[in-house]
């Protein structure tokens, strides 16, 4: 799946916030649409996002597009550690599920 084609046709048929985000190579535009993602999504809109039926990855998008400061977000924002009452999670695992 050629990345160009794809984002072609994501703006012809309307997009996500994260989508935009990686077409505009804005990290802040990237934070704004995670910090939309719901609760215990956020995970998921980082390693996946679906355009017309194809499921592509945002980090591979980025890193094939040269956008270095997205795929440094996206990484980072995976392996940060976080808490809530209950546990201590991270992203590793949904990580390495996606790239392997």
């Amino acid at each position: 799946v050629r990345v160009s084609s794809t984002v072609q046709r994501s703006l012809n048929v309307g997009t996500n916030l994260v989508v935009v985000s990686l077409v505009q190579g804005d990290p802040e535009k990237l934070s704004d649409a995670i910090d939309c993602a719901p609760r215990g999504e956020k995970f998921d809109w980082l390693l996946s996002v679906n355009i017309n039926g194809e499921i592509l990855s945002p980090l591979m998008w980025a890193i094939r597009d040269g956008k270095f400061a997205l795929a440094e977000y996206v990484i980072d924002h995976l392996l940060e550690i976080r808490a809530d009452r209950h546990a201590y999670y991270y992203g590793r695992e949904k990580l390495f599920e996606r790239h392997p």
